[in-house]
């Protein structure tokens, strides 16, 4: 038997919490201060949660690819990571950027941008966007956390 009462689509809450996710990231960043670029980049990370997301669902993307996304996508959510939203605030999405465009950027290396670039929703080249978001986190985080970050990410696989 159906359910005939009105129920809430999930595909419209999750943009809603996208857009407003996205929305309160900008704010911050932007109360930073442009010059050390956040605004720019902190504001990428739901935009990057649904490419992952996208991806996850790609025929086209290989199983070993897939299995980085899951890893990937639950640092992003994990609420005490290598660089915790909860201790040093909102600049704590920089390692979870990182990490969600260098999944990105392998799964480039292994498909083509043709089977990325579907999936992305913005108007920038994806390409360009992860080359820009891993020298952000590479210098935002220092070559010491930058290495943590990942080394742990491959201890997970």
């Amino acid at each position: 038997m159906a359910d005939s009462s009105p129920g809430l689509d999930i595909s419209d809450a999750r943009c809603a919490f996208h857009r407003s996710i996205k929305a309160n990231l900008k704010a911050w960043a932007d109360d930073i201060g442009e010059h050390q670029e956040y605004d720019k980049y902190i504001p990428l990370a739901p935009d990057l949660l649904r490419l992952l997301e996208g991806l996850a669902l790609d025929d086209a993307v290989p199983m070993a690819r897939k299995a980085e996304i899951g890893v990937a996508i639950s640092y992003v959510l994990a609420p005490m990571d290598t660089v915790p939203e909860e201790m040093v605030g909102p600049s704590g999405y920089v390692d979870d950027i990182g990490l969600a465009a260098l999944v990105v950027q392998r799964i480039l290396d292994d498909v083509g941008p043709q089977v990325v670039q579907r999936h992305w929703r913005q108007e920038e080249d994806v390409a360009t966007v992860v080359e820009e978001t891993l020298s952000f986190a590479s210098y935002s985080l220092g070559p010491q956390i930058w290495e943590t970050v990942k080394k742990d990410f491959e201890r997970q696989l």
